[in-house]
């Protein structure tokens, strides 16, 4: 990428699910000067079996090591201030001041925990519903933060007495940066968590106390926007006393990066789906429960709240999908590349077979965690393997066109819906189908991908003050 000037700068970094991404972009001019990400490969087996979704913290840092290397030091010299995001819910414990922190340029997390990700079901539905009810307008599901403890600390209590501190991983990065004997955790992250008040801006700490929940661990809140602190060391070429954000959400920065309009919604699928869009101050009350449905609200910028669709299910089914075929390929002792699946598949000039119907919901969605994935209308024209996966493409979007139909949408002024992500950008039959069912009623346009990490540069430079 070629290097602009060098005025001041804001590092944006991202800490997704399966990769890291870091960003810089112009202070002034908001000109995306240089970026690069890099796979984590952070997956590691869960001692739970398949239900558990675990990731090594340090593979995670790696990751985000390799892309800050790659960055010209004329550039890196130049930052001025930090935002992060990241996969939110997740959970990673840790002990202060225990071998967790930045030595000889390297990360150390040897002495923490796995992050246990927001992909984690071990917390069933009958868990779920056996847990105290949240003194919280959002609803609680597997994979959340405060319900992964609160499983932690029924049946692995020997776990939790190894630590004293906890937080997402973005909060355990911001810590080790910062120095911080204890995580400071945005609101934006803290909702995510359950078991947290947006209108007090607090933890539930009387009802988790009466149940037994570790709540010593928790991290202490801060407004989304404030500074946590500021870099202890020089980093890969970053100054020492670079301020930086507390941790955001990777949804909300994602939705900064791309919006445009005061009345636009963002249509993401990537590994996921999300619909979402900023709600006006006056059109949420926060103090008004969410009911258990496919719509939650979850805390913005500037006491904003977004309405977000998140669905469980998006290019990770295709994946499955490909994998599946893999799989009965080799049943029959025949290898074949994955990539060649793609290409052929993605390649396909099949319409769909209206008889044909697949729900795609093969990881359930937390509004509905039993609800699995189902076909009807199989004939003997539609088998092929080309309908077979129109149709599951098509059923994607019309998952979240129930979880958040034009009819929600015009009722909340929304103009128009700009459709990204990596799914969109790739796969002609998701995205024909979101500009078919919603640009039917809503004006769609695709725009540009979401950018968690641009987005997070965006935060630090609009809350943090330039140096």
């Amino acid at each position: 990428m070629e290097v602009g000037n060098h005025s001041l700068l804001a590092l944006g970094i991202d800490l997704g699910t399966t990769s890291v991404k870091v960003t810089l972009i112009n202070n002034e001019s908001h000109k995306v000067e240089y970026t690069v990400s890099e796979q984590s490969h952070a997956e590691v087996l869960s001692d739970v079996g398949s239900c558990g979704f675990e990731q090594s913290p340090g593979l995670i840092f790696a990751a985000l090591q390799k892309c800050l290397l790659q960055i010209p030091q004329i550039l890196t010299c130049n930052v001025c201030s930090i935002g992060i995001s990241g996969q939110m819910h997740g959970l990673v414990l840790w002990k202060a001041d225990d071998g967790c922190g930045y030595f000889d340029s390297q990360f150390v997390t040897k002495n923490a925990s796995n992050l246990y990700t927001w992909q984690d079901q071990r917390c069933t539905p009958d868990f779920i519903s056996a847990l105290p009810k949240p003194d919280s307008h959002q609803h609680l599901a597997t994979g959340f933060g405060c319900a992964t403890l609160f499983w932690l600390a029924k049946h692995q209590p020997e776990i939790l007495c190894r630590y004293d501190c906890a937080g997402s991983i973005m909060d355990f990065l911001v810590t080790i940066l910062c120095g911080l004997d204890r995580p400071a955790m945005s609101s934006q992250i803290s909702a995510s968590w359950g078991y947290f008040n947006t209108t007090t801006r607090s933890w539930n700490s009387d009802i988790l106390k009466e149940a037994g929940f570790p709540v010593h661990l928790l991290p202490w809140v801060v407004e989304s926007g404030t500074e946590a602190g500021t870099l202890q060391f020089d980093w890969c070429g970053v100054p020492a006393g670079t301020p930086i954000l507390a941790a955001l959400g990777d949804l909300q920065c994602s939705i900064l990066s791309c919006i445009k309009e005061e009345n636009d919604a963002v249509l993401n699928i990537s590994t996921s789906c999300q619909l979402a869009f900023p709600v006006q101050l006056q059109d949420f009350e926060p103090s008004r429960t969410d009911s258990a449905g496919p719509v939650s609200h979850f805390p913005y910028f500037n006491s904003r709240y977004l309405a977000v669709a998140a669905s469980l299910n998006g290019g990770n089914v295709l994946t499955q999908f490909v994998k599946m075929l893999q799989q009965w390929f080799s049943y029959f002792g025949i290898t074949i590349d994955e990539n060649k699946v793609w290409e052929k598949l993605m390649n396909s000039d099949e319409n769909l077979d209206e008889t044909l119907r697949i729900s795609p919901t093969l990881f359930g969605e937390r509004h509905a965690p039993s609800k699995r994935g189902s076909v009807c209308g199989l004939t003997e024209s539609n088998l092929n393997v080309d309908k077979i996966f129109v149709s599951l493409c098509h059923g994607l979007v019309d998952n979240l066109y129930q979880m958040m139909p034009c009819t929600f949408l015009m009722e909340c002024n929304v103009k128009r819906v700009i459709a990204t992500g990596s799914v969109v950008d790739k796969n002609k039959f998701v995205k024909d189908h979101i500009f078919h069912v919603y640009g039917k009623y809503i004006p769609v346009v695709q725009g540009k991908a979401t950018d968690s990490a641009l987005g997070a540069s965006l935060a630090a430079i609009k809350f943090l003050k330039k140096t």
